[in-house]
């Protein structure tokens, strides 16, 4: 199909199996017939674009077999871009410019979820999946009145920002220990060395980590913290329902308490118990 307008002449071609009113149209025997019927198919796919291509019209059409240089995916139709003129391309360059802005201002309010990693513990699997409501798990994190307590801040989701910050259990202020850098967790080596036993899956060792969600920062402070910057948090931690998380999933939250000298963290809900008490099912 060729299109003209003001700005020029692009030639545009799309499956048959997707327009079979179009194909239909491009049989008629009389061309200026088929040019208008195919004009008021595409009326309403072409309304969008006609206030920046003036005067868009379709010129003519025609069945071909063969494959456009280029082809793009919109709405799950294929279009693909057969040829088109300097006038038109310009157009089209300066119409994507202008639809960028330039100006981010608008972005530095925006909140971003800041994620608090308490403590990082490893259990066996059969120790884990034991624990119940009402149980206490030890986060191994001394509790003393001196002592602050060192967590890991992540900032966003998937591609994130991390740091580490001091805060106390009772306070609803972390302070950073330094500027959030892009995070890069290690990759885990899964190499057998030579000569190893393979362990058994009930032996297993899950690492564990403590979160809670208890802040909420702009972006524009995200980009100026630096050591020492301080974030004020919904609530004071020892209030914070905290997530069990194994492996990017939360298998049980409960409420950080004290146990001795020790932090530990007093299960509410476990969805590992949950499991292990379901009554079996008979296989059919």
């Amino acid at each position: 199909m060729e299109f003209r307008s003001a700005q020029g002449t692009m030639r545009l071609s799309v499956p048959r199996t997707d327009w079979p009113a179009l194909e239909m149209a491009a049989r008629l025997p009389d061309p200026a017939l088929a040019r208008d019927v195919a004009q008021s198919l595409l009326a309403q796919p072409l309304a969008p674009f006609q206030s920046r291509f003036a005067g868009l019209v379709l010129h003519g059409m025609q069945l071909d077999s063969g494959a456009a240089p280029f082809e793009i995916t919109a709405r799950n139709r294929r279009i693909g871009l057969q040829a088109i003129d300097e006038a038109m391309a310009g157009q089209i360059q300066a119409l994507l410019a202008a639809s960028v802005r330039s100006d981010a201002s608008h972005l530095l309010g925006l909140r971003v979820a800041c994620r608090i990693r308490l403590a990082r513990k490893t259990y066996g699997a059969s120790e884990l999946g034991s624990v119940r409501a009402g149980d206490v798990l030890l986060t191994g994190v001394p509790a003393g009145a001196s002592a602050s307590l060192h967590c890991h801040l992540s900032f966003g989701m998937g591609v994130s920002m991390e740091t580490t910050a001091q805060l106390d259990i009772d306070s609803h202020e972390a302070t950073l220990d330094g500027a959030p850098q892009p995070g890069s967790e290690p990759i885990p080596e899964h190499d057998l060395p030579a000569g190893a036993e393979i362990g058994a899956i009930g032996k297993l060792s899950i690492p564990v980590a403590f979160e809670i969600d208890s802040a909420r920062v702009r972006l524009d402070d995200l980009a100026a913290f630096g050591p020492g910057s301080v974030i004020t948090l919904d609530m004071p931690v020892r209030e914070a329902l905290v997530r069990l998380v194994c492996h990017d999933q939360v298998v049980g939250t409960g409420r950080l308490i004290v146990i001795g000298e020790q932090l530990g963290v007093r299960i509410e809900r476990m969805g590992l118990s949950q499991a292990a008490e379901a009554p079996p099912q008979d296989l059919p």
